[in-house]
């Protein structure tokens, strides 16, 4: 039971690391590995979807590097063929 002074416990944030430049499946592995989920995205509107990861170059992410998350969030990915 909480005690009026006491503060809740501090949610502990997941720092997103820099993914622009790497290969997508490398990324989607990084990002899992830190319990987060990502949704990609095609930066190139001759190409639709995204179906093979690894076949993709992460070009933007949002949240960028850096930013401070919650455990399970998502990051949106922009991705390239290279």
């Amino acid at each position: 039971m909480q005690q009026v002074g006491d503060s809740p416990a501090p949610v502990k944030g997941i720092t997103l690391p820099d993914l622009v430049g790497l290969n997508a499946q490398v990324a989607e592995d990084q990002l899992k590995s830190l319990g987060l989920k990502d949704s990609m995205s095609s930066a190139n509107p001759n190409y639709k979807m995204v179906l093979a990861a690894k076949n993709w170059k992460v070009v933007s992410m949002e949240p960028a590097a850096g930013c401070n998350v919650a455990p399970d969030s998502e990051v949106d990915l922009a991705v390239t063929k290279p």
